[in-house]
């Protein structure tokens, strides 16, 4: 199944308005009424702005690791979203959750 990222302000639905899923929100419950499943991103790299140089750093992902998602749904609205964990370094606003594939 082909999904959309995120949803914009400028398109209609009832999901979050955002791309992103903090882990500690997923953990609180507050995605529960979306009924959230873990989906795994299989991607080569990606980018995280960096607030000191107001540029977008870009990071590769190791073959056999996978960046975590959270697929939402509302009726038949369906939007995957990144999942975010703090990051280690304090220039990045957010960091994805990335994780080893054991499959």
């Amino acid at each position: 199944m082909l999904v959309k990222w995120g949803r914009r302000k400028t398109e209609d639905g009832n999901l979050p308005i955002s791309g992103w899923a903090s882990l500690k929100s997923i953990e609180s419950g507050k995605w529960d009424m979306y009924f959230p499943k873990s989906v795994k991103l299989m991607v080569s790299d990606f980018s995280v702005k960096n607030n000191a140089t107001k540029k977008y750093d870009k990071f590769s992902v190791t073959y056999g690791n996978f960046i975590q998602g959270l697929l939402a749904r509302d009726g038949d609205e369906f939007r995957v979203y990144v999942v975010t964990i703090a990051p280690d370094n304090k220039d990045h606003i957010c960091w994805p959750r990335i994780l080893v594939d054991n499959n």
